[in-house]
């Protein structure tokens, strides 16, 4: 009679979304997530007339820069601090060597303002940070409406990608005291060939366990308990 765990890293690392062995690689970033550090935002106009607000704020804490290299263009986005909620979105940035411009027309962020302003930013993409510098300028609406808001000596330090790599499983399986167990692994999905993963175990009661450290360069292991006679 025998007992047989499947167990595959492979599908660990989808389960949990890791990378499960040393050498697995980062992919090319072309979508990359800062975080603000220091810098000022200012709305002029308005029954407020100029605002300035400190940075990092609860809504505006993150920036998220898109960059496609082949058509040598970029977005950016300022998040709030989830990381979700969209403070301001500049598109169709233009790519040159570390800075990108952003320059066009756009439309007042409010629907029920007809209004059309320039949007003008530079935002300097350095190895770990952005720099982001500038505004969106409308002609003057009326005195209740703002109509300038812009970004001064903004900075945005990148952020860590996290990837946690298994080192070590273990491995755990019903059990019983009178029975003697040998724990097998393939790592080559292809064949039929097993190796015993140390000596014979003597059953230790209604569960028993055992470790594997996974060697580096493997990204995927197959396990099985078989039950010996």
């Amino acid at each position: 009679m025998q007992k047989t765990l499947i167990v595959s890293l492979a599908m660990l690392a989808s389960w949990i979304g890791i990378l499960p062995t040393a050498n697995a690689q980062i992919p090319p970033r072309t979508r990359s997530l800062y975080q603000i550090t220091c810098g000022t935002y200012t709305m002029v106009g308005g029954i407020w007339g100029t605002l300035t607000q400190e940075l990092p704020s609860t809504d505006q804490a993150f920036v998220r820069l898109t960059t496609d290299p082949q058509n040598g263009r970029a977005e950016l986005a300022v998040l709030a601090k989830d990381q979700q909620t969209v403070f301001l979105t500049l598109t169709n940035g233009l790519i040159s060597g570390p800075v990108i411009r952003f320059q066009y027309q756009t439309a007042y962020p409010e629907p029920e303002i007809q209004a059309s302003g320039t949007v003008d930013y530079t935002v300097t993409n350095l190895a770990d940070a952005l720099r982001i510098e500038g505004g969106i300028d409308f002609s003057p609406i009326c005195c209740d409406i703002p109509y300038f808001f812009g970004h001064t000596n903004v900075a945005a330090i990148a952020m860590p990608f996290l990837t946690i790599r298994v080192s070590e499983v273990e491995l755990c399986w019903s059990s019983d005291s009178n029975r003697t167990y040998q724990v097998q692994y393939r790592s080559d999905l292809t064949t039929n060939l097993w190796t015993n993963l140390g000596p014979p175990m003597a059953g230790s009661g209604p569960t028993s366990y055992t470790f594997d450290r996974v060697p580096p360069g493997r990204p995927q292991r197959i396990y099985r308990v078989l039950t010996l006679p």
